[in-house]
């Protein structure tokens, strides 16, 4: 289990942390173990050296019966590279600040395992 951290404005709140660990890899989602509640989509998920990893998108349901619940302790996201791939195909351009590396750290990020 890799360790990573998942920020979200849960329900509107500030900003916050929540550890979790990576459970299950798919082609283009990681599913973590570590809360998350509506609001988290679109916030950064980081390994333990601060690299952006993936960004949450969704959070958990299950269906029982004819009502659906929150599994608010499943995360899903998708990996950074997969976005990184995607945003290269449309007009999008990239603003790099040079404390973030440079434009080839962006486009071209390693692929997480």
């Amino acid at each position: 289990y890799t360790d990573l951290f998942i920020v979200g404005c849960g329900l509107a709140n500030p900003p916050f942390v929540s550890p979790g660990k990576v459970f299950q890899f798919g082609e283009d989602t990681i599913l973590l173990n570590g809360f998350s509640v509506w609001g988290f989509s679109g916030g950064g998920v980081f390994d333990r050296c601060g690299h952006l990893v993936s960004i949450s998108c969704q959070i958990a349901m299950a269906t029982i019966g004819k009502d659906t619940y929150a599994i608010t302790n499943i995360s899903v996201s998708i990996p950074v590279n997969v976005i990184s791939s995607w945003l290269l195909t449309t007009n999008y351009k990239f603003i790099i600040s040079p404390e973030l590396g440079s434009l080839d750290d962006v486009t071209r990020p390693k692929k997480f395992h």
